[in-house]
């Protein structure tokens, strides 16, 4: 028992030496050969992907093209139970400097460690690695954050494992790593707005509000935060239009839009028998609505010999319903 400890010292000493030296390589490249390359291939920003890595692999994760969103990536690795027992028996790394053209085949390697670390007593490590220098990742409790962007290379991450103690028995060296892969998401999403002129012609100016806020769209898409917003749409040649959206973590929501003509529009109401004229112009149909020009107009009903003349002002962006209305009072004597 005496002499376990003994020897456990003695390669908790050369682990801790294995440290100190990847400190220094750090600033330097570094040529190594592994046993395998795994490469995962993360196909959207929702993707997850496991693989199993033994002592001296690599691991090679690539972003989805659509990474607009992705500001970091988690790995969630099952530790053996005989490493967990060896604490600092094993040590991970993350370099930069690896060709973009490495693949499954690639073993030997010319690169910068630009950080390290070995696993300690527990059965897991979550590691979470920032691909962007302005990120919003914390650690916590159940994880550990790498400060450095790994990303100054190429659109991937190289993943590393290999020995930190000398003299270990076979169990550590065959041992396996279940590593899961899942990219760390911003909490913000697009806001893509789509238009349609009411004459099927060029969209003309109008003006976003974003609750309440002006706001300049580019292109048509906005970046914001997750959670529920007023857009309104302000314009002097359309209708105002008001729409409530909600944006979902790393989705795109469409707002769409028909504007309506800005002019007012008039409905009028009336028994079938009677005619009415607006501005002296018969209405020949009037159970369509009708637009007009905003300011002072008269309408005119007739109804046999019953004649009603009336002054209104529209304006534009309002609809109005004009009714005529017929009542019949009976009194008893």
């Amino acid at each position: 028992m005496k002499f376990y400890r003994k020897s456990f010292l003695k390669f908790k000493i050369l682990a801790l030496s294995l440290l100190v030296l990847s400190v220094t390589q750090e600033l330097y490249a570094e040529s190594f050969r592994v046993r395998k390359t795994h490469v995962i291939q993360l196909e959207s920003p929702r993707d997850k992907q496991t693989s199993v890595m033994g002592i001296n692999d690599a691991m090679i994760i690539r972003l989805p093209k659509d990474d607009a969103f992705i500001q970091g990536v988690e790995l969630s690795i099952k530790v053996p139970k005989v490493v967990a027992d060896w604490t600092d028996s094993v040590a991970w790394s993350l370099y930069t400097g690896i060709s973009e053209s490495a693949n499954e085949k690639t073993v030997n390697y010319s690169a910068k460690r630009i950080k390290v670390g070995t696993f300690a007593s527990g059965l897991s490590l979550n590691l979470k690695i920032p691909v962007k220098d302005n990120h919003s990742i914390k650690q916590d409790a159940y994880s550990q954050l790498v400060n450095e962007n790994t990303l100054n290379q190429g659109n991937f991450i190289f993943f590393r494992l290999q020995l930190a103690m000398k003299g270990t028995d076979d169990e550590i060296y065959n041992s396996q790593f279940t590593v899961s892969v899942k990219p760390i998401l911003e909490d913000k999403g697009i806001l893509r707005i789509e238009t349609k002129d009411p004459f099927g012609t060029q969209i003309k100016p109008y003006t976003v509000f974003i609750d309440g806020k002006q706001t300049e769209i580019q292109n048509n898409e906005i970046v914001l935060h997750t959670g529920t917003y007023n857009i309104s749409f302000i314009s002097d040649y359309y209708r105002n239009e008001l729409r409530e959206v909600t944006i979902e973590q790393a989705k795109t929501s469409v707002v769409s839009v028909d504007f309506r003509d800005i002019r007012p529009l008039v409905q009028v109401i009336m028994p079938s028998n009677a005619k009415v004229f607006f501005d002296d112009a018969e209405i020949k149909d009037a159970k369509k609505s009708f637009y007009t020009v905003q300011g002072k107009h008269t309408i005119k009903f007739v109804l046999g010999d019953y004649e009603l003349i009336k002054t209104l002002t529209v304006a534009n962006g309002k609809n109005y319903t004009i009714s005529l209305e017929m009542d019949a009072s009976v009194q008893e004597e």
